[in-house]
């Protein structure tokens, strides 16, 4: 099964630098851990070394996953869309408490709300895509439903 993983140029950006952090930074201090320990330890017994072993394990996993994304990525153009798309920031309005709040729909590898990117999996995402500037919306949430109203799409 073909995966595509569809970032913004951020997401992109962040996933590159991770992936330099994590092989040229954090998996040579593992393994420089796991040789240390494994220098003066009884293996079977050492919670040191097989901590160091389990975190390099866990860091290896990481690199995997994030050449994968990388390998079957594509960018998402900056939306220019007048209907909410992957990518959009969409400004909305509570009804009736008129609280306003900025979104950006973004894959799930990207989501980060207290960033305001949300997942195009989240209730709110799910019941923005499609519509337009000036739209009100019920946004079905494990709390309950919400108005909210498009004020704006960039």
């Amino acid at each position: 099964m073909d995966v595509t993983y569809s970032l913004t140029e951020k997401g992109l950006e962040k996933l590159t630098d991770e992936l330099d952090y994590l092989q040229t930074i954090k998996q040579k201090d593992v393994e420089a851990r796991v040789k240390r320990a494994r220098s003066f330890c009884n293996f079977s017994s050492d919670p040191t070394y097989s901590s160091a072993v389990e975190e390099l394990t866990r860091v290896t996993e990481r690199i995997n996953t994030i050449e994968h994304m990388l390998q079957h990525a594509r960018t998402i153009e900056k939306s220019t869309s007048e209907v909410v798309t992957l990518g959009s920031f969409v400004r909305i309005t509570n009804i009736p408490k008129g609280e306003s709040v900025v979104y950006q729909l973004v894959n799930r590898v990207e989501s980060d709300p207290s960033e305001g990117k949300i997942t195009l999996q989240s209730p709110m995402a799910k019941a923005l895509l499609g519509h337009r500037k000036g739209d009100e919306v019920c946004v079905q949430t494990p709390r309950g439903n919400r108005q909210v109203r498009i004020m704006d799409i960039f």
